[in-house]
């Protein structure tokens, strides 16, 4: 991060500094697609790269149709990139 040094003369009342932010589009996440009941993984792992701060990111995004198995339809998760999960 690079430093900004200002020097301001301050009225005695009615001073405003703003400070304007962006967003990170650097963050990433990885998926993984794991047997029930085990760590096994039945699909390659796949990494996310270059997201944006606070994107919604779903389960459904990332599913994939894998010989042999099914989809767990009760681990439907919804999450914001960045911050916290959202809905289980």
């Amino acid at each position: 991060m690079e430093l900004l040094k200002e020097r301001l003369l301050l009225e005695w009342l009615g001073n405003v500094i703003n400070f304007y932010y962006t967003k990170k589009t650097d963050l990433q996440y990885t998926v993984r697609h794991i047997e029930d009941g085990t760590d096994n993984e039945v699909y390659s792992t796949e990494t996310i790269r270059n997201q944006t701060f606070e994107k919604v990111i779903t389960a459904a995004d990332h599913v994939k149709e894998i010989d042999g198995f099914k989809l767990n339809l009760q681990i439907q998760q919804v999450w914001l990139l960045g911050l916290i999960l959202l809905r289980m």
